[in-house]
């Protein structure tokens, strides 16, 4: 496929019998799903545009640089899909949450008035195949952007990448927009090498401030591998806005290990949390601005919490079979995911007093502090078992 080296309109194969091929000169295909191929090669300034599908290639695949394969806004439509965001109208106009996959999709509009949530968590870790969750719409006044779509490549020989392989989520298409989540991009090859990208990110949310959507969590990627020689980016970051969507996940394995490892960079931006359902032990690098919410089943190998890396728990025990590092400006946290107000064992009390109602603190090592100087509202009892 040559469009002689002008971007046109795309080309469909319209075939699914095996085939070597070559797209080069402007050339966009479109492939019949599935499709397999003898070898590939993608020239630069040239495409593969894929949806929800799977491509096979028995032999050798090259994505040269300024060329790749896109399923980039190609996932759920605006406020559609599995952890799409809320449209809502706040007080600063329509606004939408962005979509979640990954990673949350970040709120819209005004932290004060949440009424545009973004959407939830959702998908495989190790085996990603959903498609990327549209952005929060309300109505016709706001639209969403696009998820990003599912790519599902098999490469039996070397799979050379100086292009890159893509399933990004659309910005907000309108004002207040919420960002679509990144999709899925899920890679079985002998060798992996070259120096491009590989990216599932979350899109942003139209429109700033508190009048603009939220951003998109960003994807998952997985890479199943004999050898990796890449050394170019891989990424599933989430998308600016009002909000910053949450990380999505990267996981990469090699044939030869018992277990794989998990990468949760948001790109130094500090975004909504990341989440996955228990898949077995994994070695995990948090980092970027990320927030993980491991599965309370979640055994880890090794657990690096890079600076500005945060692991979020609530009630939960944490196990470690090798090394754990927490550096500095990273940490694990808990705060704030106890009892809600008024409720637990030491809860504090609340009463009437001279100057309105007021309540005391909650107790558990040591008693809460009263609620006023006269002491009207006391402060709750020590929790069974605390010390002071």
């Amino acid at each position: 496929m040559d469009n002689g080296g002008k971007a046109g309109a795309v080309t469909s194969l319209g075939t699914g019998e095996a085939l070597d091929l070559t797209v080069q000169g402007g050339a966009t295909v479109s492939l019949p799903n599935p499709q397999s191929l003898g070898n590939l090669l993608i020239g630069s300034n040239a495409w593969i545009s894929l949806n929800i599908q799977t491509l096979t290639v028995t032999g050798n695949a090259t994505i040269q640089a300024g060329s790749g394969i896109t399923a980039d806004g190609a996932g759920n439509a605006p406020g559609s899909g599995t952890g799409t965001g809320s449209g809502a109208l706040s007080p600063n106009g329509y606004v939408g949450g962005g979509g979640g996959y990954g990673g949350y999709g970040a709120v819209g509009g005004n932290p004060g008035y949440p009424f545009a949530y973004g959407g939830i968590t959702h998908g495989s870790l190790t085996t990603p195949a959903d498609l990327g969750a549209g952005g929060g719409s309300y109505s016709s006044y706001c639209l969403g952007g696009y998820g990003g779509g599912a790519v599902r490549m098999n490469v039996s020989g070397t799979l050379w990448l100086d292009g890159k392989i893509s399933a990004d989520g659309g910005a907000g298409l309108t004002g207040g927009g919420g960002g679509g989540s990144g999709g899925s991009v899920w890679l079985t090859v002998g060798t992996l090498t070259g120096a491009g990208t590989i990216s599932a990110n979350g899109g942003m949310g139209n429109g700033s401030g508190l009048a603009g959507g939220g951003g998109g969590g960003g994807g998952r990627v997985a890479v199943q591998y004999g050898m990796n020689l890449f050394f170019g980016a891989t990424s599933a970051r989430g998308g600016s806005g009002a909000g910053i969507g949450g990380a999505g996940t990267v996981y990469t394995k090699a044939n030869s290990s018992a277990w794989g490892q998990v990468l949760v960079d948001n790109g130094g931006q500090l975004g909504t949390n990341t989440s996955w359902s228990s898949s077995g032990t994994v070695d995990l690098t948090v980092q970027g601005g990320a927030v993980v919410s491991p599965p309370s089943s979640q055994p880890i190998g090794t657990l690096l919490v890079a600076s500005n890396g945060w692991l979020s728990i609530s009630g939960q025990s944490l196990t470690v079979s090798g090394n754990a590092t927490i550096q500095s400006g990273g940490g694990i946290i808990a705060d704030g995911t106890g009892y809600p107000s008024g409720q637990g064992t030491g809860a504090g009390k609340y009463g009437n007093a001279s100057s309105g109602f007021v309540g005391g603190g909650g107790g558990y090592g040591g008693y809460g502090g009263a609620g006023n100087f006269f002491g009207g509202a006391g402060g709750g009892q020590p929790a069974s078992g605390g010390i002071p």
